[in-house]
């Protein structure tokens, strides 16, 4: 009966040993990782968790000292992750993968507010935060001089990111405005009194109505009042 007793005692401490090792590998691991990922993402802009999500039986079993490296294969890794680990055995070096899951979120300007497409972006239209890109494949603006004399070039809802594609140069000129469009040839400029038909910025084309002939003519706008000519529509 005692020896019974003692039998038991000791399978249960060598499991104990198992799942002890096994959660000192996790760790390990997780350290090794975060040493790979902390520079692609530096502390100041980015924050992000690593949790294991499989590990063989084979690398449960290792000792800290047996581990050589970690390659991680993305360089910029988020969500699941495949990691291959190189290891020390008697036979010889070993590679074994692991998943991991890394969850990231990133500090960054976010729109305060629903800024309608056209709408002037200004200081009060964001506020840094943090948002989590574990899942986002774009890429957000985190210098906010990138914003200044831009405006919203879709629909941004309140606490997204901005993303470049979704800004544009502050329109100078709104639908209705009085355009004079600028006809030169041969050292001759006409000079023809349009409307806008379209917000746009200096730069831009813009498509110009004339009302007295009824035609639409397509301009870069230099000024908040003028425009060259580029062709009639």
């Amino acid at each position: 009966m005692k020896l019974s007793v003692v039998y038991i005692i000791l399978f249960v401490s060598s499991f104990g040993l198992v799942e002890v090792r096994a959660q000192t590998i996790e760790d390990i691991l997780i350290k090794r990782v975060d040493t790979v990922i902390s520079n692609p993402y530096p502390e100041d802009a980015y924050r992000y968790t690593i949790n294991t999500k499989w590990i063989p039986e084979k690398i449960k079993q290792l000792e800290e000292a047996q581990i050589i490296d970690i390659e991680v294969a993305n360089e910029l890794p988020k969500g699941y992750e495949t990691v291959t680990v190189r290891y020390n055995t008697r036979s010889g070096i070993q590679k074994a993968n692991i998943q991991v899951y890394i969850d990231l979120e990133q500090w960054a300007p976010l729109a305060t507010m629903t800024l309608r497409k056209g709408e002037v972006i200004d200081e009060l239209s964001y506020e840094h935060d943090w948002v989590n890109i574990t899942r986002f494949r774009g890429t957000y603006i985190t210098d906010v001089s990138a914003l200044s004399g831009k405006a919203a070039g879709r629909l941004i809802k309140k606490d997204e990111g901005f993303q470049l594609s979704d800004i544009v140069l502050k329109p100078v000129v709104a639908p209705g405005d009085l355009v004079d469009l600028v006809f030169k040839e041969h050292g001759i400029n006409i000079i023809i009194p349009c409307i806008a038909r379209q917000n746009k910025a200096i730069g831009e084309h813009i498509r110009l109505l004339n009302k007295d002939t009824g035609r639409t003519y397509l301009g870069i706008l230099t000024s908040k009042t003028s425009a060259t000519w580029e062709k009639t529509l």
